[in-house]
């Protein structure tokens, strides 16, 4: 059923100039209908080419995104093992001498922000000690001196470092090591 539609005298004009060509091109009289129809099927089929073309580009992109995001992930596994190798480290021989630290600077700041590292200072050096193990040493103060022969050797030199750094002391009177 034929729709009636209206448009401004300066639309009407130029569809009447392109029915015009049209008809010269073609050499057959071309109606108004004809036109609209042609123009809007070229739309569409342009619209549906830039669609086609833009689904193609986010494929693309998503297949990036996603490539991306699988390398992000394997670097951060990477830093995680990397960074679980050298607190397992720490752990095993819980004083260290900063001097002699290989990883970053960046983790050794982030393991101490994070509360797993500290850093004393003694004799005019830096050592890093793993947190837990100090702490652990430091609740077991005030120890007697026959209890420092039962020590390990890590928790010897944590000892060592800490009497260093004037952080305990050995009291002569009570024959123990004390917390200042």
């Amino acid at each position: 059923m034929p729709k009636t539609i209206i448009v401004t005298d300066e639309v009407f004009e130029k569809l009447e100039h392109l029915r015009e060509l049209i008809e010269k091109i073609f050499g057959k009289e071309v109606s108004i209908n004809d036109v609209l129809r042609f123009l809007i099927e070229a739309r569409v089929e342009r619209f549906g080419d830039l669609i086609y073309r833009v689904m193609e580009r986010i494929d693309v992109l998503e297949k990036e995104v996603s490539e991306l995001k699988r390398t992000v992930s394997t670097r951060r596994e990477t830093a995680k093992a990397k960074h679980n190798r050298f607190v397992e480290f720490m752990k095993d021989v819980v004083v260290y001498p900063m001097d002699r630290i290989k990883v970053s600077r960046e983790r050794v700041e982030r393991l101490i922000y994070d509360g797993v590292l500290d850093i004393i200072y003694a004799a005019g050096k830096a050592y890093l000690v793993y947190k837990p193990k100090l702490n652990e040493f430091l609740n077991k103060l005030p120890l007697p001196l026959d209890e420092v022969k039962k020590l390990s050797r890590e928790e010897v030199k944590l000892l060592e470092v800490l009497k260093s750094a004037a952080l305990v002391y050995q009291d002569v009177t009570t024959k123990t090591i004390k917390k200042v």
